[in-house]
């Protein structure tokens, strides 16, 4: 079932998005996945700006924070190797995915 995301349960915020790779993986960002994004892109909006571009960089880089929490044996290169010309518009929208649900809400004060 190449290319296939699926988001389950009530609070996809801590399930996060699954996608197919090499085998079925998580897509979990966290705290310190956010912390990461920032610390090299400044804000989030910047770092999915660059995937919606198309940066091969930052999508092999946001795709290793995402998988960390699930598989912390995993290193940016390894995560290099699971993506292909083939999963790549699927990747792409698996990340718009979880950094969507997993982006903490904020509340306007008037």
């Amino acid at each position: 079932m190449e290319g296939r995301i699926v988001i389950e349960g009530q609070d996809i915020k801590q399930i996060g998005v699954v996608i197919k790779l090499d085998k079925d993986r998580r897509l979990i960002f966290d705290l310190n996945s956010f912390f990461e994004l920032e610390n090299k892109y400044e804000t989030i909006e910047k770092a999915m700006t660059e995937v919606q571009k198309g940066s091969m960089k930052t999508i092999r880089y946001m795709l290793y924070l995402g998988l960390l929490n699930q598989d912390e044996s995993l290193t940016e290169d390894k995560v290099g190797r699971l993506i292909t010309i083939d999963n790549l518009n699927n990747v792409m929208q698996g990340l718009a995915i979880a950094m969507t649900i997993s982006a903490p809400k904020i509340e306007e004060k008037n």
